[in-house]
């Protein structure tokens, strides 16, 4: 019975290609890091520090934010205003106050976080001489330097006969400031 040739090379040839890129391989990579190496009897040197990250510092973004809201529940338009009051450097606690008006009509006091990568999550109590009380829900993304976009989340409190409400707002930062 014969063998029957598969079209390659015999075995021991293929073997002893194999082998000799492997060699080759290996005093490549001998030779390269030899050539890195400091000299003899010279410590090495540390390896490269890497870049810190960059944090922003959403700190600087504190003062009062302004722009169109949509209070998607009641289909109503009016103007949101946002003003953060505080936020800890580079990021962590932040207090701010929020206002409805032109077609919309609350306002309250909001307290959360914002992590460093510029998502803050709000809640507080909204009141409103119409509508009556509501715990808030906020979730806010800073875009860029000068603008916040948020949807929220209205629950109303005990004696407050409305159903919830859902809204987003969009608000970019004028030139006053809070105190």
């Amino acid at each position: 019975m014969s063998e029957k040739s598969t079209g390659g090379p015999p075995w021991p040839v293929w073997a002893i290609v194999t082998i000799l890129v492997a060699l080759i391989g290996a005093i490549a990579t001998i030779k390269s890091r030899q050539a890195t190496a400091p000299p003899a009897g010279q410590p090495a040197a540390n390896p490269p520090e890497s870049q810190p990250a960059t944090v922003t510092d959403f700190s600087t973004r504190i003062g009062v934010y302004s722009g169109s809201s949509v209070n998607k529940a009641r289909y109503r338009k009016g103007l949101a205003t946002l003003d953060i009051r505080t936020i800890e450097r580079p990021y962590g606690k932040v207090r701010a106050q929020l206002a409805w008006s032109q077609g919309l009509s609350d306002e309250g006091s909001l307290f959360g976080n914002i992590d460093k990568e510029g998502l803050m999550s709000l809640s507080g109590t909204i009141l409103s001489d119409v509508s009556g009380t509501w715990d808030a829900d906020l979730n806010c993304n800073f875009r860029g330097t000068a603008q916040i976009a948020c949807t929220y989340r209205l629950y109303p409190k005990s004696g407050n006969a409305n159903g919830t409400q859902d809204g987003e707002f969009v608000v970019d930062k004028t030139n006053s400031t809070s105190t």
